[in-house]
């Protein structure tokens, strides 16, 4: 799976300042912090950044409180955060280069304002190559006064933005939509290395399903016998009482093995890998 960072943009308390305007889309932040969640708990990596303006007049000015970020999505200390002092979030910082070293090449692209700080940054990223997804209900834009005076309302100017961005620049997903295809990869790619483990955890049984028939141990063999059959369900249930029992059966036939034999080596190293499966992966099975 090519490496995808969340891109969270501007999301600051300056931008509730009443002289914004009228603001459409109510619940942007709280769909930011879903998203927020789902890639804390996937270890996904998470880009914060932070508008610091130079105008004399804006709230956003780096000394002032509506500098910092909203709470839902205040960056934990472990994310990276980028200051911007113009509307693209590639310009005047090193986000580029960052994300070239960390061999990340897509990007899911939320925040504040949808028809400008949004939309800059997520041509430029386009531009530069990356490969962008723009989450529709996670940004949101204020009523704007055109050129004549006409007053643009804030749901007609978001719509319009990811309209003409939507397949030229980027593709345009929902919160939902998103979550949707994180999980999907998530638990496909998971699916993957209980495949790999249980071929491990085979390794390791079949060692000790012919020491336990050469030492006689009729009862062991047979439940061995049966659950090496049964074992490739894929409820959490079966596959954390398939690896439960695998251990059972292997501490049993373990003391039989000789351990200057042969076979050492094979049992010890997946014997060594069932465990560390048990302790680090239940994670992993719960999604199964």
């Amino acid at each position: 799976m090519e490496t995808t960072a969340l891109l969270v943009i501007d999301v600051q308390k300056g931008l509730e300042d009443p002289s914004r305007g009228k603001r459409n889309n109510p619940d942007a932040e709280s769909n930011i912090a879903l998203l927020l969640s789902e890639w804390r708990k996937q270890e996904l990596p998470i880009i914060h950044i932070r508008h610091c303006s130079l105008g004399p007049n804006s709230p956003l000015r780096p000394e002032l409180p509506g500098n910092a970020f909203k709470e839902e999505a205040r960056p934990l200390p472990s994310e990276t955060q980028f200051g911007k002092s113009i509307n693209c979030a590639f310009i005047g910082t090193e986000l580029e280069e960052y994300l070239q070293e960390h061999d990340i090449s897509s990007l899911v692209i939320v925040g504040l304002t949808t028809d400008h700080c949004v939309s800059s940054s997520a041509r430029m990223a386009a531009n530069l190559g990356f490969n962008v997804t723009l989450v529709s209900d996670a940004t949101a834009t204020f009523d704007r006064e055109g050129h004549d005076g006409a007053i643009h309302a804030a749901d007609d100017l978001r719509e319009i933005s990811l309209v003409s961005l939507d397949g030229e620049f980027c593709i345009v997903r929902s919160t939902e939509e998103v979550l949707n295809e994180i999980a999907l990869v998530m638990i496909s790619n998971r699916r993957g290395a209980t495949c790999r483990i249980f071929a491990k955890v085979d390794d390791a049984t079949g060692i000790c399903f012919r020491n336990l028939r050469t030492n006689h141990n009729r009862f062991a063999v047979f439940g061995l016998t049966s659950i090496r059959t049964t074992h490739r369900r894929s409820d959490r249930k079966s596959v954390i009482s398939y690896f439960d029992i695998c251990c059972k059966l292997i501490d049993l036939g373990r003391p039989h093995i000789d351990p200057s034999s042969k076979l050492w080596p094979q049992f010890a190293d997946a014997f060594a890998a069932i465990f560390s499966i048990i302790s680090c992966d239940n994670r992993c099975a719960s999604e199964i």
